[in-house]
């Protein structure tokens, strides 16, 4: 994996001061939250083109302080996105004086990584400091100075998973002209046949997008002259979804045949395919597939989806590991488990660093 760290240091003066000017002077007024930002353009995998927006709120008596990383969209359209393909491991700590921190507790993450958030990037995540009443009793330890010290670092982890054979969508305009042919079904040239039911298509586009269609219809194989295609290798269902992604470059029916076209853009050589099926399967993964999913991104060479199934394993490894899939795993494959294993030492290793818990 690829990995880049940004540590920034917050430093908010009369911080005491700032909070008790916050508070209610009348009775049956209402609390406002102190609030402090922070945001500036960052440098991350030599890039600069990111925003890191921080902020740090003492609302209801909870020092609070939010986390989000930005990747900016330039022309034609400008503005901020999220980006899926990475993650962000958070941490958060207060400075106080000499060697004193003092850790906090990010929501929505398991127990196990309690001051660690791992997210992906663009979505906030929302650390949860210390009650204030715990600084401002003893602020010498905690506000040396008068001034609270908030340190956050975030590192982005961006698995090596772009490959030279994963080629990038096509344009807007050209995806509309072919779904109007595909809607249309006017001046096929072929018939494909699976489990009785038939789809009707044209031989130019479907050899376009693949090497075994195109040798399907030279002029020395059965199906350049009988203009019909018997497809035994996959279901009817999966075959109208591989011809919707073809015309479409969208497959409607991922949840049910994701899996099944993961073999189809193998076999049948279509590398966009096989991008589109890595990119679903990694964002579905749970403890119940997780393992299959692996299996089968190290039988094709998936290195998206294989490094999203480890990243996986290593984030639940203490759920995984009680499955039969997992006993499995490490009886049949052993070397695959090992692959696993140091992947969940290395994710390991990250969080300590991170938590820096002494």
């Amino acid at each position: 994996m690829k990995a880049n760290t940004i540590e920034q240091l917050l430093q908010i003066k009369a911080f005491a001061r700032k909070v008790r000017e916050s508070k209610p002077t009348t009775k049956g007024d209402e609390s406002k939250p102190y609030v402090y930002r922070y945001s500036a353009d960052v440098t991350i995998f030599d890039t600069t083109c990111w925003r890191l927006e921080l902020t740090v709120k003492a609302n209801d008596g909870l020092l609070i302080v939010d986390v989000y990383l930005w990747k900016h969209l330039f022309l034609p359209v400008q503005g901020l996105v999220r980006d899926g393909t990475k993650r962000m491991l958070v941490s958060a700590y207060i400075q106080g004086a000499g060697d004193i921190k003092l850790y906090g507790d990010s929501e929505n993450v398991d127990e196990s990584l309690r001051r660690v958030a791992w997210i992906p990037v663009g979505d906030k995540c929302t650390i949860k400091l210390v009650k204030t009443d715990v600084l401002m009793a003893e602020p010498d330890r905690y506000l040396p100075d008068h001034t609270l010290r908030v340190v956050v670092k975030v590192s982005i982890v961006e698995p090596e998973v772009y490959r030279a054979d994963e080629a990038p969508p096509p344009p807007a305009s050209e995806i509309s002209v072919m779904r109007k042919m595909f809607d249309a079904d006017e001046f096929t040239d072929v018939v494909l046949t699976a489990e009785g039911r038939e789809f009707r298509a044209h031989r130019a586009v479907l050899a376009a997008q693949s090497d075994v269609f195109r040798t399907m219809f030279s002029d020395d194989m059965k199906e350049s002259h009988t203009n019909r295609v018997e497809v035994n290798d996959m279901s009817a269902s999966t075959l109208d979804d591989l011809l919707s992604f073809i015309y479409t470059k969208v497959a409607t029916n991922m949840d049910q045949n994701a899996s099944a076209l993961l073999d189809v853009a193998e076999n049948y050589h279509i590398p966009c395919l096989k991008s589109y099926c890595q990119l679903y399967m990694s964002g579905s993964l749970n403890t119940a597939n997780v393992i299959s999913r692996l299996i089968k991104a190290h039988l094709y060479d998936a290195s998206r989806l294989k490094d999203a199934a480890f990243n996986f394993i290593a984030a639940n490894a203490s759920e995984v590991c009680k499955t039969s899939s997992w006993r499995n795993l490490l009886l049949q494959q052993p070397d695959l488990a090992t692959e696993a294993v140091k992947w969940l030492a290395d994710y390991v290793k990250d969080v300590k660093h991170h938590n820096e818990v002494k």
